[in-house]
C-alpha cells in the first residue's frame, strides 16, 4: 500500500471509522426526529378531525356550520383529502333535502295533508313524496281533457323544434347571404351542366362555391328540426324549394335566404313567446297555449307578413327588369338604368345603389 501523510497521522484509520460511525448515529437520530414529527402530525390531524366532526354532528348544526367545520380542518391542516369525500356527502344530503322541501310544500299548497316533520327528523326522499301526488289526480278526465293536452303538448313541441331549426341556420344563412353578394359564385348553367355529368363542384376550384354548396346540402341534414316524426312526401318537396342553392341566381338566391331570414325571425319570437307563458304560468302549459303565443306575437307577425310582401315585390321588379353583374368600372347605359330603376320602383338612390354593386359606373 503507497504511504501517505493521512496514513502516517491516523495508520490504523481509526479516524475515518470514527467519522463514519458518528455520520451513521446522526442519521439515525434525524431518521427518528422525522418519524416522532410524523407521529404528532398524524395525532394533531386526527384531533382536528374529531374536532371538526363534533362540530358538525351538532343536532343544531346548520348545512352552512358543518360544511364550514371541515373546511376550517382543511385550511388549518392542509390536508383536503381526508375531508373532500365528507363535503361531497354532505353537498349531496343537502340536495336530497332541498328536492323533499320543494315536494313538500308543493303538495301541501295544493292542499294534500302531510303532517309537520319533528325537530331534527330527516325529511323523506322526494321520490317516496310522490306517491302523495296520487291525490291530486281527478277520478275522472274526459276525453276532450285528453285530446286538448295532447294538442297543447303538440304545439310546445313545433315551437320548440322550429327554434332549434332557426337557431341553426342563423349562421349559416348570414355566410350564404355574402356569398351570394360577392359576384364569385359560378352561373346556375354552369352548375347545371356540372350536375348534369356528375362532375363535383369541387373541378372549378371555387372555395366558396365549395362552401356555399355545403351550407345548402346541410339543410337537408337538418331536415329533422324541421319535420319531426314521420315526413310527407308535399312536406318536403316545398322544404326543399325553399334552399338556395347554386342553380338560384345570385339575385335568386339573395331572395330566398332573405326570405328564411324573416321567417326565421318570427319562429324566434314565437319561442319567446312561449317562455314567457310558461314563466307567467309557473312552467306549466296552459290549455290554450296556441291562441296566447298568436296574441303575444301579434305586431310580430304584422311585420314578418310585411317584410315577405317586400321582399317578393322585389323578386318581382327582379323578374320584369332583370339586370346582372359586370366587369367593375362599365360605364351604364340608358336602357340598363332603366332596368335598374324599374327594380328599384322608381327610387333613383336604390336604383344607382344596386348598379354600384353589380359593377357599373356613372
Amino acid at each position: 500500500m503507497a504511504i501517505t501523510f493521512e496514513s502516517i497521522r491516523d495508520p490504523y484509520g481509526l479516524g475515518a471509522a470514527g467519522n463514519a460511525l458518528g455520520g451513521a448515529f446522526m442519521q439515525k437520530s434525524m431518521m427518528g426526529l422525522q418519524k416522532k414529527q410524523e407521529t404528532e402530525e398524524r395525532q394533531l390531524k386526527g384531533t382536528a378531525l374529531q374536532a371538526a366532526i363534533e362540530e358538525a354532528s351538532k343536532p343544531n348544526a346548520s348545512f352552512e356550520d358543518k360544511i364550514g367545520a371541515f373546511q376550517k380542518y382543511a385550511a388549518t391542516t392542509g390536508d383536503t383529502q381526508s375531508v373532500s369525500p365528507i363535503i361531497n356527502q354532505l353537498m349531496k344530503e343537502s340536495s336530497r333535502q332541498g328536492e323533499s322541501q320543494a315536494a313538500l310544500d308543493f303538495l301541501r299548497s295544493q292542499g294534500v295533508n302531510i303532517p309537520e316533520m319533528g325537530s331534527g327528523q330527516q325529511l323523506p326522499p322526494a321520490s317516496f313524496l310522490s306517491s302523495f301526488t296520487e291525490t291530486l289526480k281527478p277520478t275522472y278526465e274526459p276525453e276532450s281533457e285528453k285530446i286538448e293536452a295532447k294538442r297543447t303538448a303538440d304545439v310546445a313541441d313545433r315551437i320548440v323544434s322550429d327554434y332549434e331549426a332557426a337557431e341553426s341556420s342563423k349562421n349559416r344563412l348570414i355566410g350564404m347571404l355574402a356569398a351570394a353578394k360577392s359576384g364569385q359564385l359560378p352561373t346556375p348553367a354552369m352548375v347545371s351542366s356540372l350536375n348534369a355529368v356528375n362532375i363535383p363542384i369541387g373541378v372549378l376550384s371555387n372555395p366558396l362555391a365549395e362552401g356555399y354548396d355545403k351550407a345548402s346540402n346541410d339543410y337537408i341534414k337538418d331536415v329533422g328540426k324541421y319535420f319531426p316524426g314521420t315526413i310527407r312526401v308535399a312536406e318536403i318537396e316545398a322544404y326543399l324549394k325553399s334552399i338556395p342553392t347554386l342553380l338560384n341566381s345570385d339575385a335568386g338566391k339573395e331572395v330566398v335566404i332573405e326570405n328564411n331570414q324573416i321567417l326565421n325571425d318570427q319562429k324566434e319570437a314565437n319561442y319567446q313567446a312561449y317562455i314567457d307563458i310558461l314563466k307567467e304560468n309557473k312552467g306549466k302549459k296552459p290549455r290554450n297555449l296556441d291562441v296566447e303565443i298568436l296574441e303575444k306575437t301579434r305586431e310580430k307577425r304584422k311585420e314578418t307578413t310585411e317584410k315577405i310582401r317586400q321582399n317578393f315585390e322585389k323578386a318581382i321588379g327582379m323578374t320584369k327588369f332583370p339586370t346582372q353583374k359586370v366587369a367593375k368600372g362599365t360605364k351604364i347605359t340608358p336602357n340598363i338604368a332603366l332596368k335598374y330603376i324599374g327594380r328599384a320602383n322608381g327610387d333613383r338612390t336604390e336604383a344607382e345603389k344596386l348598379a354600384r354593386e353589380d359593377g357599373y359606373e356613372f
